[in-house]
């Protein structure tokens, strides 16, 4: 990953997409399936990342997907399919009684902190993170 983007939508940074990630993601010809691919590591210390069009310039629809490094925590995955049917980060899409979003707690397999989450047995998921899944993902659900 190089460099930061951000999104307008969210105000979350994203990279641009390496030209070797690239190079892999191009693998995927079919629309509609999400690919994933076990990579040796990333330069950023990352464990996984999801790819799509609306976060990553350069990243083409039919060419969305995942890649994650060798020999990580097995939520891992999980985690990375949830941000890319979310189209989002660590986000809870949850709102107390002021309309602030709630933070993601660390029980919840979209929490950003690996560490935490697993310590936590994380992998509930908030009501508003279903729907954003059913919304924004449904490409890839029906």
């Amino acid at each position: 990953l190089l460099g930061d983007v951000t999104n307008d939508d969210t105000g979350d940074t994203s990279g641009r997409v390496s030209d070797e990630a690239l190079y892999i993601l191009r693998q995927n010809q079919v629309a509609g399936e999400i690919a994933t691919y076990w990579v040796p590591g990333f330069s950023t210390g990352a464990l996984g990342v999801a790819f799509y069009s609306d976060f990553y310039p350069g990243v083409a629809r039919q060419n969305e997907g995942i890649l994650i490094a060798y020999d990580v925590a097995p939520d891992i995955l999980a985690h990375e399919l949830g941000h890319l049917l979310m189209r989002a980060g660590h986000r809870s899409f949850e709102y107390d009684s002021e309309g602030e979003e709630v933070p993601v707690p660390a029980n919840n397999l979209m929490h950003g902190d690996n560490t935490a989450r697993l310590r936590e047995d994380g992998q509930d998921l908030t009501e508003g993170q279903y729907d954003r899944m059913l919304s924004h993902g449904a490409r890839y659900l029906s």
